[in-house]
């Protein structure tokens, strides 16, 4: 068993930590092989450490054969400085000392975050029994500046849709939903991610100072008092 991943990395970051299993043995394993996967968490106390993946290996392996599992780690929350993976099967061979291996992980820094700083809501006056509803979206770094350039992924429901649309300068986009019939009152919209290349997107600080929505998720009626495109 061997385990490699990319290091040092921005804590925040998803990376691929491979696990390579291989029978060094001269017969042939036909049980199942398990693997784990963990990290410390740069702390001597091993009730933080971190569980990563497990991963069932039906039949075994050959003789010689090997075999590389990916396990997907989202570092975001994982504390600065050195993280010590660890890879264990459970099979029972004769040869213990080799049941298991590490690698070491370095967590440099954190990635710069953005979030939803306002969502404002719009709806276009009926026509022949169908109306269009809007949202617009503000999008601040970790410093509350507008952003430029940030692409913002949304889903409308009900009725069912989603769309996307990138920030200007002023850090602000707008999302519509043309065609909705008039049997449909309401509509709500909900930011999904927020894409920009080397930032991490964080819901946990999305707000909206009007007090329309909880800055992730925005109710559209057919007639809005707060209409921003009038």
């Amino acid at each position: 068993t061997s385990v490699s991943a990319p290091s040092p990395v921005a804590s925040g970051e998803v990376i691929d930590v491979t696990v390579t299993v291989k029978n060094v043995a001269g017969a042939n394993v036909t049980d199942d092989i398990y693997v784990v996967l963990g990290s410390d968490n740069a702390t001597p106390d091993p009730d933080d450490d971190i569980p990563l993946g497990a991963v069932t290996l039906p039949g075994g392996l050959a003789a010689g054969q090997s075999t590389d599992l990916v396990f997907p780690w989202n570092t975001l929350g994982v504390n600065i400085g050195d993280h010590t993976l660890t890879a264990m099967h459970g099979l029972n061979d004769a040869d213990a000392t080799n049941n298991s291996a590490t690698a070491i992980v370095t967590m440099e820094g954190a990635l710069p975050t953005v979030h939803v700083g306002n969502l404002d809501r719009s709806s276009d006056p009926p026509s022949k029994g169908k109306w269009t509803a809007w949202v617009r979206i503000l999008v601040h770094d970790a410093g509350e500046t507008p952003l430029d350039g940030a692409t913002v992924f949304g889903t409308w429901t009900s009725p069912d849709d989603e769309g996307s649309c990138v920030t200007g300068s002023d850090g602000r986009c707008e999302i519509s939903y043309a065609g909705i019939s008039r049997g449909w009152e309401q509509i709500w919209f909900t930011v999904d991610s927020i894409v920009v290349s080397g930032v991490l997107y964080d819901p946990t600080a999305n707000h909206d100072p009007d007090g329309n929505s909880n800055g992730t998720r925005i109710e559209v009626l057919d007639d809005n008092p707060d209409d921003y495109r009038k």
